[in-house]
């Protein structure tokens, strides 16, 4: 678990790593409408004390530089990253999946139905199609862009350079800018999806109710990872 600790050495959060007899988990705290699965419980630890070797600042963690105990038995690349790197794409990575699920499902509800009015099939409407159009060459270029910049910050760790703090900051900001337009692109579509797919069992709802949380999750801050690597590039 994470947790704020003032003192005169360290200021700022730490991790910690509690036995689990030390801790109660509240089952009922996690009543959301989206990511309902994750589980993300509220805890309680009263008078617990925690050993050092236990523990570490969450900034150490985020700094590339900073020298680990693990690295001296695990020397793969992926071991250099920071926290913040992969906790990112924790996120980002089921945003893009969710919104490749929702356009999968969309494509396949979209082929037979029917206006509740009546006319032709929706699939025969230019404004469907050209939101289709949309909406997937927005997660194609999303995957795209994913894997163009883990390739150029996994090589640099691969080939033993330093770590480089724009491709860091890259990294990052793709990230948020992943969850953000997986979300646009989902509702690109939502608009043209009818009026079933506000049925709680239409399986388009979930996708896009774990979106929206995912949206407002820390690391999908875009404004604040844009300033961060403007910062560093423009240093």
């Amino acid at each position: 678990m994470a947790a704020l600790v003032e003192s005169e050495e360290n200021l700022g959060p730490r991790v910690f790593l509690i036995s689990r007899d030390n801790y109660k988990i509240d089952h009922e705290s996690w009543d959301v409408t989206g990511l309902a699965g994750t589980g993300s419980k509220a805890i309680t630890v009263n008078s617990v004390r925690i050993p050092a070797h236990r523990t570490h600042l969450l900034a150490d963690f985020n700094d590339p530089n900073h020298q680990r105990p693990g690295w001296q038995m695990n020397d793969s690349p992926l071991y250099r990253f920071t926290f913040l790197d992969l906790f990112s794409w924790g996120i980002a990575g089921p945003a893009l999946g969710a919104a490749t699920g929702f356009a999968n499902e969309w494509i396949a509800q979209s082929r037979d139905r029917v206006p509740a009015i009546g006319g032709p099939g929706v699939a025969e409407r230019p404004e469907l199609r050209l939101r289709m159009a949309e909406g997937l060459n927005r997660v194609d270029l999303l995957e795209r862009g994913m894997r163009s910049v883990w390739d150029e910050a996994y090589g640099v760790l691969e080939r033993g350079d330093e770590p480089n703090p724009v491709i860091e900051r890259r990294l990052h900001y793709q990230g948020a800018r992943t969850i953000v337009d997986s979300l646009d692109a989902v509702l690109e579509m939502f608009a043209t999806s009818g009026g079933g797919v506000m049925f709680r069992d239409n399986p388009l709802q979930r996708f896009l109710r774990d979106l929206l949380a995912m949206r407002n999750h820390p690391v999908a801050n875009l404004e604040r990872f844009a300033f961060d690597a403007a910062r560093v590039m423009l240093a």
